[in-house]
């Protein structure tokens, strides 16, 4: 089974593309976002060490972890952030690597992992590859601005603290273009030029 790990820039579309290998393609999809909002729910190790660390004063009303208040609070503190990786990043990847071998018995002939950090946290010690989900920097900065309200600091701040596309592509054995106006079918439609230089045989449902 071949592991692939999806990632890009904020905005570049990485879920989209995820949901069409999903949907299309019936391939399981790893979201390590999901995977670390669930690890940070009361009752697991990360949310007692992100509480310890942190204090209650980022607990809501109803005892769950304030991740926007959290997200606040890291945002232009780097000394914070690592704090916080360094309590989430460990168990995601522990977590996505136990998920990824349960699926290696399946049957399916690919799984796919959906990760920004991919090519920076660890990923690769259970990805075999990884592809990069292009758009171009305009369309992003449009998508973050509808899609999420950001406002035009933080999504400036955000774009400068990432990789460069060179990195990316540097990085990436596949990329997958995603500009605005790109629909599911044509996404299923490069997803299937990839899939047949890897003579992976999966048939599409779009």
């Amino acid at each position: 089974m071949l592991k692939v790990g999806i990632t890009g820039e904020a905005g570049s579309g990485k879920s989209f593309v995820s949901s069409v290998l999903r949907d299309c393609f019936n391939i399981p999809v790893i979201d390590s976002d999901s995977v670390t909002r669930g690890l940070m729910q009361p009752g697991n190790k990360v949310f007692d060490d992100v509480v310890s660390e942190f204090g209650t004063k980022f607990l809501d009303g109803d005892g769950f972890l304030d991740r926007q208040k959290l997200a606040a609070l890291v945002f232009n503190d780097e000394t914070m952030l690592r704090k916080l990786n360094s309590l989430t990043h460990p168990a995601t990847i522990a977590e996505i690597f136990r998920i990824s071998r349960e699926l290696e018995g399946s049957g399916h002939g690919l799984t796919v992992i959906e990760s920004a950090l991919a090519l920076d946290a660890g990923y690769d010690g259970f990805c075999d590859e990884f592809w990069y989900v292009y758009a171009p920097e305009t369309d992003r900065v449009n998508r973050l601005l509808k899609a999420r309200g950001w406002s035009i600091e933080k999504i400036s701040s955000v774009i400068s603290s990432q990789r460069s596309e060179a990195y990316f592509r540097e990085n990436c054995s596949e990329v997958i273009n995603n500009p605005d106006g790109t629909d599911k079918s044509d996404i299923a439609f490069q997803i299937i030029n990839i899939l047949e230089r890897k003579h992976i045989d999966i048939i599409s449902n779009c």
